[in-house]
């Protein structure tokens, strides 16, 4: 490292070269990161006896061997809104992106450039760095910190600290979108409003589940953002909410509850300062489970009867953190509600049980509707696969009055379609596509996006291939492409990301 990468920490610096895309093989650079996340997360949920932690170090270390055998870095460094692996930034075609974006904005949140392996490996060191990552989350508590001095006190030699890099070459970033400006321009504001979203998500929980007094002004700030979206191009920010990732669930369940929420205020007609609200409400509806421990919170497999207990509890635990503060307004009465009463369901034979008589509210009904789609349509740790987004809301529909309100229900198909942003799904051509846009008037006819031809070879991710369904078929007399089948993106191996960023 130079002397002047020591003596600053997540200080930035632009590159003076254009990175080198062909010394280290993708495939190394995509198991560096993918063992990265296994082994921090493996030691954060399960702790560092667990065998899972032990094999996913390992992997690391493998993985990191493998870049010094080729004489190369084994860095992850943030690059510009992105995240470089080795000597190779992440493009916006690579199956990794949003892995690697998310990455890149838990480094940038804890005030760290980048990191570098080095030699000897030591899997005590690397492990401790992993606890100090955990410790050195954002707030007002971590300024001043100096992230490098604090690895040299603690004896840590295996990993050195980095400086991200900036400049116009790593804020460049291209999307298949960009082949229509205003679209391209529209996405891109979606983009850096959801990851605001999801880092106000992640700070303000954490400080609610602690001491701190719920930050609602600035809370009500990204959700003003967050509408902003929704008007200017709806299905920009919706896409959004169809990027789950696995080990943020928590925060980006709550970011994506937030979105569907606003949108469907939006269609019920609620006023701007309603709908802020409601979108404030449904960000922090699920602020009780971070009293859950997190072993349970993210278990393999089925609960037991006592971590179900736990889980069911979560709606009072996040109204007591919020009873703890002196001044209780209008909109904390408003989050609490959404903490109280979105697992109710309207007929109320879900949790909590209340046994005086009780009206759900309307803020409980449409965040309820939001909670349960965004759920079963993501992949989690004791699900097998996430349910497709037709089939999620072909049983959501069939719970309508018993669940879900009624009315509710029907506008959230109106505004999601029947084939929701994000769904893949196969054409009568034999096409597969991604659906990009809802067409409320013609809901089994969204706006597509071509994914695969005719023979399944693929399409590339920056070329912009939308199709009209319901045009195409008005102008063909009634014979042109239309949905046959949802189709599997796991099954089929298709990212998603690369088409709907």
């Amino acid at each position: 490292m130079s002397e002047q990468s020591q003596t600053s920490t997540g200080a930035e610096r632009a590159p003076s070269a254009a990175p080198d895309r062909t010394e280290t093989p993708a495939t190394e650079g995509a198991q560096l990161l993918r063992s990265f996340f296994s082994a921090w997360k493996a030691l954060a949920l399960r702790g560092t006896r667990d065998r899972s932690y032990g094999k996913a170090l390992s992997e690391l270390r493998q993985a990191a061997e493998r870049f010094w055998a080729a004489g190369e870095p084994a860095q992850l460094v943030r690059y510009g809104r992105g995240l470089m692996v080795g000597r190779n930034p992440v493009e916006p075609r690579d199956l990794l992106r949003l892995q690697a974006e998310v990455l890149a904005d838990e480094l940038s949140d804890r005030g760290i450039g980048g990191l570098r392996f080095c030699e000897p490996w030591e899997d005590e060191q690397v492990t401790r760095f992993f606890q100090l990552m955990q410790s050195w989350r954002g707030g007002a508590d971590q300024e001043g910190i100096d992230r490098r001095e604090t690895l040299r006190s603690e004896g840590i030699a295996s990993i050195a600290l980095e400086e991200a890099i900036t400049g116009d070459q790593a804020d460049q970033e291209r999307s298949g979108w960009d082949a229509e400006p205003r679209l391209g321009e529209a996405r891109q504001r979606a983009k850096k409003t959801f990851f605001r979203a999801l880092r106000s998500s992640r700070t303000h929980m954490r400080s609610m589940a602690g001491s701190s007094a719920p930050q609602t002004r600035r809370a009500r700030a990204v959700v003003h953002e967050i509408v902003d979206r929704l008007l200017e191009e709806e299905y920009s920010i919706l896409s959004m909410t169809a990027l789950n990732d696995f080990d943020e669930y928590t925060f980006h369940h709550c970011v994506n509850v937030c979105i569907l929420s606003t949108a469907l205020g939006q269609r019920l007609g609620l006023g701007k300062r309603e709908v802020a609200e409601l979108g404030v409400a449904a960000m922090f509806h699920d602020l009780g489970k971070m009293s859950v421990p997190e072993p349970v919170l993210n278990k393999p497999g089925k609960f037991d009867p006592q971590e179900w207990e736990l889980i069911k509890r979560h709606p009072l635990e996040g109204v007591r953190a919020l009873l703890r503060f002196e001044h209780v307004n209008d909109l904390v009465l408003k989050i609490m509600l959404a903490a109280l009463e979105h697992h109710m369901r309207v007929d109320l034979t879900g949790y909590p049980r209340i046994e005086d008589a009780w009206e759900v509210s309307v803020l409980g009904r449409i965040v309820s509707i939001a909670d349960c789609y965004d759920a079963m349509t993501t992949k989690r740790v004791y699900h097998d696969r996430a349910m497709h987004p037709h089939e999620v809301l072909q049983h959501m529909l069939g719970l309508r009055g018993e669940n879900f309100d009624d009315r509710l229900m029907r506008l959230f198909i109106d505004l999601m379609g029947f084939f929701p942003v994000g769904s893949l799904v196969r054409l009568s051509s034999g096409e597969i596509a991604v659906s990009v846009a809802a067409q409320p008037q013609r809901p089994s006819a969204p706006v597509v996006r071509l994914v695969r031809g005719k023979q399944g070879e693929a399409v590339d991710p920056l070329d912009l291939q939308l199709v009209n369904l319901a045009a195409e078929r008005d102008a063909g007399n009634g014979e042109g492409r239309r949905i046959v089948e949802p189709a599997d993106p796991e099954e089929l191996e298709i990212d998603l990301s690369l088409y709907l960023l």
